[in-house]
């Protein structure tokens, strides 16, 4: 290598350079920590299931035609999104309107979570409505 070659080199910013290794090794360890686990993702499909009974046998006349299609979780613990759809696709409603209904039965599902899985904290839902005629379940 001639000193033009050299100069070239050491003059141009690399990828890392001037990163403090402190840093990298704290943002590796952020970013593992956001994975899902596999007994998050469990106690996901768990909760799921219990929902879908528990809103099909509730008796609530908005609620009455409604399965859960996701539960998915964020943020850190025992938070988790939950997603109900209509499983009439001829019925129109409103999805604002629909959400209150969930969170006025919040208590009671978050007890029937817990007195069917044993778990230190009561899982937390945040509920949202898909629109009329969509019917996705993953």
């Amino acid at each position: 290598m001639t000193d033009r070659s050299i100069a070239s080199v050491t003059d141009e910013l690399g990828v890392g350079d001037g990163i403090d290794t402190r840093e990298e090794r704290r943002q590796r360890s952020r970013n593992s920590s956001k994975k899902r686990d596999n007994s998050t993702v469990r106690f996901a499909g768990e909760i799921r299931n219990i929902l879908d009974m528990e809103i099909l046998h509730c008796g609530h006349p908005i609620l009455a035609s409604f399965l859960v299609a996701t539960v998915e979780p964020y943020g850190v613990g025992t938070n988790f999104f939950v997603r109900v759809y209509s499983t009439d696709s001829s019925l129109k409603y409103d999805p604002d309107e629909v959400k209150s209904a969930p969170l006025e039965m919040k208590p009671k599902l978050r007890m029937e979570v817990v007195g069917t899985i044993n778990r230190k904290k009561a899982p937390d839902f945040k509920f949202d409505v898909l629109p009329p005629g969509v019917q996705s379940r993953q």
